[in-house]
């Protein structure tokens, strides 16, 4: 992807939520954010390319799965969680549930049906598995000072 490509998704992610939530979601300095939107960094840090890019593929939902220290999306999943809104554990007893009432009736099901219920399974355990949440901010200052003469 381009660094212009990738700005182009940074400005309209930036109007459409603001610059702190940028921050938030990439972990990259709210400055770095500002200017890398404004068109003023004409050389990119690579970690703040990286963020950009984590957070471009996650919000076309992606899954990511980690091998070797980089993340790299695997797999389309955009309305896995809409289908699934429960959260893991509910998803993985539905899922279940569908394919035991598709075996009440085993003459009709085809042959891949049991693959199809493995995937299936294996897919919602990497969506759950492979969340990507957004980092903490930093806490800025240092520790909070003591009054005069102790607590």
């Amino acid at each position: 992807m381009s660094v212009e490509e990738l700005r182009s998704f940074m400005v309209a992610y930036v109007d459409r939520t603001s610059l702190r939530d940028a921050e938030l979601a990439t972990g990259v300095a709210y400055e770095a954010v500002r200017k890398f939107v404004k068109g003023d960094t004409e050389h990119p840090n690579p970690r703040s390319l990286r963020a950009f890019t984590r957070l471009f593929w996650r919000e076309r939902g992606l899954v990511f799965v980690a091998e070797g220290g980089e993340e790299t999306p695997v797999l389309w999943a955009t309305e896995l969680r809409a289908i699934f809104p429960e959260g893991r554990e509910q998803a993985l007893a539905d899922a279940a549930r569908i394919f035991e009432l598709a075996g009440l009736h085993p003459d009709d099901l085809p042959a891949t049906a049991p693959a199809v219920q493995r995937w299936l399974m294996r897919l919602i355990e990497a969506e759950y598995r492979n969340e990507l949440p957004y980092r903490k901010p930093r806490r800025r200052g240092g520790k909070p000072k003591q009054p005069p003469g102790g607590r």
